[in-house]
């Protein structure tokens, strides 16, 4: 269940307008089908991800197909509409194969973790980068291996750690069950958890749609699809900041109603306090599928009705939400609504 953009120019979503390779006047467009193009490179870009570059710019990263095959790329663009790096972006990773889907973090001081999900080992691994303000790379040329395991390592999701490093979570297909680990990276490129990651469920039967959000203090929360029972279900599970579980093994269960609950998402309440999860859930039928809600408990207990509140069961399909903390302890969400045509919804 990835989602995957497939488009032959890298643009900002934002008004902005073209620039050239030495711009007189940088301005952001008024033309939302114009923008700044990031990359006009041959071939073609897909999978763009971006973070603040701390100064009012920002840092996109995504995977370049110019070359024999799929690289990571990045551009840093400045508050004033600036490209701020090469023209059509610095090579991040070029090693044999792909690399997909990167993931990228504001280091804090002006650069960025990226991280990407890597094939030159022929299995799928995980790989990070880290670079400056001015675009150099600051760890080995093609990346810091995160995860070598055997088998596949994929569905990539990655959050800031707060210190300057990285949070990351995946899909392991290094045994018969896919399985969900994690790992916390420093700033320095330093794995601080086990090599190759923890397990956060290895439970039998398959895992999809893994989510992280930071815990505030080093350690995580994660969420996930999981079909254990049958049917997809939502779990959770919290890692301290030495990387050790804190919850019953292999993950709580958030929703296990008898019908598919779908893409999870983590949103903040404060720190150690716990964490708000909304999903897709098909208990009213797959043609009118709703969003649901849990609040979980620092100690991992669902707080609210047993498989979550409705937030929202209007006829038609409601479609992967997502949510923000509203810094006073709840929470703002969206999702895609079909009640009338396919647009956008929040509460």
């Amino acid at each position: 269940m990835s989602d995957t953009t497939l488009s032959s120019m890298l643009c900002i979503p934002l008004m902005m307008i073209a620039f050239n390779r030495v711009p007189l006047h940088a301005q952001w467009s008024t033309n939302p089908s114009v923008n700044n193009a990031i990359c006009t490179a041959a071939s073609y870009q897909e999978n763009p991800a971006v973070c603040s570059d701390g100064s009012g710019g920002a840092i996109i990263a995504w995977t370049d197909y110019r070359g024999t095959g799929g690289d990571i790329y990045a551009q840093r663009i400045s508050a004033a509409g600036y490209p701020m790096w090469t023209y059509d972006g610095i090579p991040i990773s070029m090693a044999p194969s792909n690399q997909t889907n990167p993931q990228i973090w504001v280091d804090g001081i002006g650069g960025a973790i990226i991280i990407c999900e890597d094939a030159r080992n022929v299995d799928v691994d995980i790989y990070a980068q880290r670079i400056d303000a001015f675009g150099s790379k600051k760890w080995s040329t093609n990346g810091l291996l995160v995860c070598g395991a055997a088998g596949a390592q994929i569905f990539l999701k990655t959050c800031a750690d707060g210190s300057g490093g990285t949070l990351a979570a995946w899909i392991d297909r290094r045994s018969s069950s896919d399985a969900v680990y994690a790992q916390r990276v420093d700033a320095s490129g330093n794995a601080l958890w086990l090599a190759n990651g923890i397990p956060i469920c290895q439970a039998a039967q398959s895992r999809e749609a893994v989510r992280i959000l930071a815990d505030g203090s080093g350690g995580a929360y994660l969420v996930w699809s999981d079909k254990r029972s049958g049917n997809w279900d939502v779990y959770a599970q919290w890692a301290n900041s030495s990387g050790n579980v804190q919850w019953i093994a292999d993950g709580v269960p958030v929703c296990t109603n008898t019908e598919s609950q779908y893409f999870p998402d983590p949103i903040e309440i404060g720190g150690a306090a716990g964490l708000f999860v909304v999903w897709q859930d098909q208990r009213a039928g797959t043609s009118n599928a709703d969003i649901y809600a849990q609040k979980v408990s620092s100690t991992g207990s669902p707080l609210w009705t047993g498989d979550g509140i409705a937030i929202c069961n209007a006829t038609g399909r409601q479609t992967r939400p997502q949510g923000v903390s509203d810094g006073q302890g709840g929470a703002i969400l969206h999702w895609v609504d079909a009640r009338s045509s396919i647009v956008g919804y929040a509460q």
